[in-house]
């Protein structure tokens, strides 16, 4: 569900909007061939694929995306500059990761490999 708007977004990673304005709506389709719709709001994003919804949101200051789930909101990354970012882990360590192609790809083995283990 994250794999699929996370990973595969460099404007999610550099902090730009992939959608004009707030309020506005999109279909993407995640890795099994689902549709997710994308809402743009104010700091972030509303996923949604009609049964469950997260928000993946944008905090200004601190420069960390994070997301918002069941009432449970976790940090994912960092941006520390236009090139660099940091993983948050799960074990609460940290992962520096470049923004362009190969950071991603690290950053979607990761969190590929996480949620495996952990289903």
């Amino acid at each position: 569900f994250v794999d699929a708007i996370v990973c595969n977004s460099i404007e999610f990673w550099t902090g730009k909007q992939a959608l004009a304005k707030e309020g506005e709506k999109k279909i993407v389709k995640n890795s099994e061939g689902q549709d997710i719709e994308i809402t743009a709001m104010e700091n972030g994003y509303n996923l949604t694929d009609g049964v469950s919804s997260m928000n993946l949101l944008f905090d200004e200051e601190t420069q960390v995306w994070s997301a918002e789930y069941n009432n449970q909101t976790t940090n994912l990354i960092k941006l520390i500059d236009e090139n660099n970012a940091q993983l948050f882990l799960m074990n609460g360590e940290m992962m520096d990761i470049t923004l362009d192609a190969e950071g991603i790809d690290m950053a979607r083995m990761y969190m590929n490999n996480s949620f495996a283990m952990n289903k």
